[in-house]
């Protein structure tokens, strides 16, 4: 499938910069690939490449279970505020702060 990075930032706790820095290296490494958007020139959309599909059909599962299994008996208002915490202890990290 395709997504922009606009919508890769909306789906995760990452930040535009962050996402460009995962996609380069995602890319460097064959799993992603980048396109223009057809209809704004100002944009691209990112493709998963059969590589990447293939590590992705590996993986899911394992971090489905896990996941599951992290977050059990966390309320969605838990998950919102972990969520915050970890983006600003993300941003600390990210900037030298700690």
């Amino acid at each position: 499938g395709t997504a922009s990075q606009t919508d890769l930032v909306d789906k995760t706790f990452k930040d535009r910069p962050n996402i460009t820095r995962l996609l380069d290296g995602l890319e460097k490494k064959d799993l992603v690939a980048r396109e223009d958007d057809a209809e704004d020139r100002r944009k691209f959309n990112v493709i998963i490449t059969k590589k990447g599909k293939a590590l992705l059909e590996r993986t899911t599962p394992i971090m489905l279970k896990e996941r599951k299994h992290v977050y059990k008996g966390l309320s969605p208002s838990d998950l919102q505020t972990l969520k915050k915490i970890s983006e600003t202890i993300e941003t600390n990290v990210l900037n030298g702060r700690i």
